[in-house]
C-alpha cells in the first residue's frame, strides 16, 4: 500500500512526541492500528485513504484539513 510508509513515519513521530496526555488510537487504510498514549483510547483516528495518511504524516494543518 502507498501509505505505508508516510504511516510508519507518523508512528515513529508520535513515539517521539511521547504521551499525547489523551490516549487514542490511529487506523490506517490497510486495517493496522496503533494505539497512542497510556490508558484507555478516549477516541479513534480512522485514516480511509492513502491520501488522508499522507497528510496527517506531513503535519502541515493545510494539507490535513483539505484532506479531511
Amino acid at each position: 500500500m502507498a501509505a505505508q510508509a508516510p504511516f510508519d513515519r507518523l508512528s515513529r513521530f508520535l513515539d517521539r512526541i511521547g504521551d499525547p496526555g489523551t490516549p487514542f488510537t490511529l487506523e490506517a487504510p490497510d486495517g493496522r492500528v496503533r494505539r497512542v498514549g497510556r490508558g484507555e483510547p478516549r477516541f479513534r483516528a480512522a485514516l480511509r485513504s492513502d491520501r488522508a495518511v499522507r497528510a496527517l504524516a506531513s503535519l502541515d494543518e493545510g494539507n490535513f484539513a483539505e484532506a479531511y
